[in-house]
This record gives C-alpha cells, structure tokens and sequence, in this order.
C-alpha cells in the first residue's frame, strides 16, 4: 500500500502543476446579435473608385494594417487589388472605439488585440480577442467592429475574405496634483 501511494505522487504533483498554469484565453461574446447582411454590395469598379478618392497617406496606412488574404495560397496583382476599409474612412473604426466609464473610473489601461475575418461582403465576424486587458475594453472594441461594415478586400478583381489583426491602445489619463 506504501508502494502506490509513493508512485502516485509525481503523478499528483505534475496534476495540480498543470492545473494551475495560466493559458492566455481567448474570450467570447455570445450575446453579440447575428449581422445583417448588407443591402447593397459594391461591384469592384465602385471600390476601387473609392479607394483611388483616398489621400496617398491613408492608401500607405492601410497597407500597413496587419491584414492577410485568408487564402494564403492567393496571388494577388498589386494593380487589382486592395485590403477592405470602412466607407467612412481608414480611421474610422479607431473613432468608433469608445473609452468605456467604467474602465475609465477604474483607470483600466492596455492594449486589445482582436483577431477577426472580413468577408467577401464587408461583413466582420469571427472575432477572437487574442489580448484582453479588462472585458469592458475588449467589449468596447467588440461592439465598434459589430457596428461596423467595411468595403470588402478585393483580389485580381473578386471580392475575398480578408483576416485582420487589430490592436487598440486604451491609456487613461491620469491627473496628479
């Protein structure tokens, strides 16, 4: 009886060791309503229109986003092609994001990193927050991004499902006397 007791206890140990590590984890909000699709889809001339009416300045900031084809296999011309971005502009979902009262009270800072896919409609979904200071800030960056409906990405001329990984900075300002 010893002799089992003695064998077992690494095997314990190595238990309650694996139990009490901390994975990041990745958390999920259900209660987000299901899109609507929306009413009207752009064909590639009316995009690519769109996207020539940007100042060269905003055309390098969104291609600088960290965006990839969600075909990785994709061989995209530079010519007839182009990452999505919200109607109202490059900048817009950064607006949209509000700085939540309660994480404000409570001086909650950090950066939220989501992972989500725009479709071949411009609709986002899928999110994954990869990087979560406190709930309210990951759900204020949840809520924008469910609020929002992008211009879809287009490839060779087809519209293509784009995966994007967005991070947001929330630094509350702190007073000192």
């Amino acid at each position: 009886m010893y002799f089992l007791r003695m064998n077992f206890k690494p095997l314990i140990f190595s238990l309650i060791l694996f139990s009490s590590c901390t994975f990041q984890k990745e958390l999920v909000y259900d209660d987000l309503q299901p899109r609507a699709v929306p009413q009207k889809t752009l064909t590639y001339p009316e995009a690519k229109s769109m996207y020539d009416s940007f100042p060269e300045q905003a055309k390098q900031m969104l291609s600088e986003r960290n965006m990839q084809w969600s075909d990785p296999m994709l061989q995209c011309d530079p010519e007839s092609s182009f990452f999505p971005f919200l109607e109202e502009g490059v900048l817009a979902l950064e607006k949209k994001v509000g700085y939540p009262q309660e994480a404000r009270y409570n001086r909650e800072n950090g950066i939220v990193r989501v992972i989500y896919t725009i479709d071949s409609l411009g609709v986002p979904g899928d999110y994954r927050i990869m990087q979560n200071p406190s709930p309210s800030l990951s759900r204020a960056v949840l809520e924008a991004l469910d609020d929002s409906f992008y211009v879809p990405g287009f490839c060779n001329g087809q519209p293509t499902a784009v995966v994007h990984n967005y991070s947001f900075v929330f630094q509350a300002f702190i007073i000192s006397r």
